[in-house]
Order: structure tokens, then C-alpha cells, then sequence
């Protein structure tokens, strides 16, 4: 017998081409021993037999081996899920621990607010009624410096109208005085035994004659006849210094009615010259500290002397 090598095909000896693939047996045929091919058939069972136990056993080590690995992947997979139920609960206790305090801290956060609110309204209240009050105050202190203004602006009214009264008696007892003086002259002048006696040239003008005095009581004195009273019979005014006499009730400068008894000079201000009260330590004008100023002396020229 022959076997093809091409096809494994059993010919008979006397056979030159193969019946199975037509192949030249000579050239691809061998020989054919029935009983050593079924050893060597039975061997090769043997070893396919070998090779399933062995594929089996390898199967099985294989499966044990996945099962062992999907068992330890389950294991790592139940750690893995039971560490991240841990964190995520972790992280939840976490979050509202964190909203916790965060509450706690808006609540106290509130608290201070309402708090620093009722502060801030206690302080703008005070400050309200602290501006109110200075508002008050400023108000009643211009009201009052209103007043005084008008008082003063009044008083100097006053006072203007008194000395424009008195100038305008004054002027009026000076002129009354120069007609009597010009009167006396002309009557003199016309008298021959009075001529030498007034000492006046023939011929004289009344040009250069000098003013009169007028008193309370109206009596006129001519001008170089007049005698100015004691310096310790006068009586000082308080508010300009002015020395009057000592039977006049108001002061023949300012009008300022004249205090009973002695009076001190007032201080006149270095700075400006007004006069001011005796008990003033400032000027009442400018300012000027007064504790300095001296007391001027009494003006002893006649009042139509001073300036």
C-alpha cells in the first residue's frame, strides 16, 4: 500500500498516480504499514488525548485563575465602593459640618449687624439731637447777638439824636452868644466913656472875636472871660472821657448819662482810641487787650477846643 504525502490518500501498490489528488506517487507517495499506522495513530491519540488533559488541566488552571482574579477583582471592587461610600459620607459630614458653622457664623454675623444697627441708630440719634441742641444754641447766641446789635445799633441811635441835639443847642447858644457879645460891642462902640474902658481900637472888627460858652442854665460868658470849672469839681464821662460839670446829669459829648459820685476814666484802646468801659480787659471795637492801657488824662482845654 501507498500513501500520498499530498492528501493522505491509501492507494494500492500497483498504483501510479494518487486517486485522491492525482499526484505522481512515486514522487509523493510513501510507503503504507497498516500496523504501524495505527501505533503511530493510536500514539497520535494518545498525545491529542495527553494534549486535551493537558488543555483541560490548563483550562481549568486558567478558569480557577480567572475566578480567583474576578474574585480578588470583587474584593478590590467591594474596598473600592466601601472607601468611597466611606468618603462620599465623610465628605457629606463634612459639607454639613461646614453648613453648620457657616450658619452659625451668618447668625452671629447677623447678631453683630443688628447689634452695630442699634449702636449706629443710638449715636445718630444722639448726634441728632447733640446737632439739634448746637443748632439751638447757635440760633438762640445769633438771636441774642441780634438783639444786641440792635440794642447797640439803638442806643446809638440814641445817642447820635442826643449829640445832634445838643450840638445843634450848642451851635444855637453859640451864635445866641456871639450876637450878645457883637450886641455888647456895638452898644460899647457906640458909648464915647465906654470906648476906652473895653480897650478896643476905633475903627476895630468883630472878625476876631472869640466864641462863647454856653452852660446848662444858658447863661453866655465870652470866650476869654469864661472860667473853666475845677478839675476836681468835674465829673468824668465813663464812656468817652469827656470831663462836664459837676451839676450835669449827662455828658455834654456822648450823652451818656453821668454815674453819681467819682468816676474812673474809661481805657481807651491803643489801637483804635475807643473809649471803653473801666471793667472791659478787651476792646470792645477791635479787640485789643485793654490791661495794658494806660488811663488818659483829663482833657482840661474847653470843649470848643477839643478835637
Amino acid at each position: 500500500m501507498i500513501r500520498c504525502k499530498v492528501c493522505g490518500t491509501i492507494n494500492e501498490s500497483s498504483v501510479v498516480f494518487c486517486g485522491g489528488c492525482g499526484n505522481f506517487l512515486p514522487d509523493v507517495g510513501e510507503p503504507y504499514d497498516e500496523a504501524t499506522e495505527r501505533a503511530r495513530a493510536e500514539a497520535k491519540l494518545a498525545e491529542e488525548a495527553a494534549a486535551q488533559q493537558k488543555a483541560a488541566a490548563e483550562k481549568a488552571a486558567a478558569e480557577k485563575a480567572a475566578a480567583e482574579k474576578a474574585a480578588a477583582d470583587r474584593a478590590e471592587a467591594d474596598r473600592v465602593e466601601a472607601d468611597r461610600v466611606a468618603a462620599e459620607k465623610a465628605e457629606a459630614d463634612r459639607v454639613a459640618a461646614e453648613k453648620a458653622a457657616a450658619d452659625r457664623a451668618v447668625a452671629a454675623l447677623a447678631a453683630a449687624n443688628k447689634t452695630e444697627a442699634r449702636s449706629n441708630a443710638k449715636v445718630a440719634a444722639a448726634a441728632e439731637a447733640e446737632r439739634l441742641a448746637a443748632e439751638q444754641a447757635e440760633a438762640e447766641r445769633l438771636a441774642a447777638e441780634q438783639a444786641a446789635a440792635d440794642e447797640e445799633s439803638l442806643r446809638r441811635a440814641r445817642n447820635e439824636a442826643r449829640r445832634a441835639e445838643r450840638d445843634a443847642e450848642r451851635a444855637a447858644a453859640a451864635k445866641s452868644a456871639r450876637e450878645a457879645y457883637r450886641a455888647a460891642l456895638r452898644a460899647q462902640r457906640g458909648s464915647p466913656e465906654s470906648s476906652g474902658a473895653t480897650g478896643l481900637e476905633p475903627g476895630g472888627s468883630d472878625a476876631a472875636e472869640p466864641e462863647a460858652d454856653a452852660d446848662e442854665s444858658g447863661s453866655v460868658t465870652p470866650g476869654p472871660a469864661a472860667a473853666e470849672p475845677a478839675q476836681d469839681q468835674m465829673r468824668t464821662c465813663a464812656n468817652c472821657g469827656t470831663p462836664n460839670g459837676a451839676a450835669r446829669k449827662f455828658c455834654m459829648k456822648c450823652g451818656q448819662r453821668l454815674p453819681e459820685g467819682e468816676v474812673i476814666p474809661p481805657r481807651i484802646c491803643p489801637n483804635c482810641s475807643t473809649p471803653n468801659n473801666p471793667t472791659r480787659r478787651f476792646c470792645m471795637k477791635c479787640g485789643t487787650s485793654l490791661v495794658e492801657a494806660a488811663t488818659p488824662p483829663p482833657d482840661k482845654n474847653p470843649w470848643w477846643k477839643r478835637s
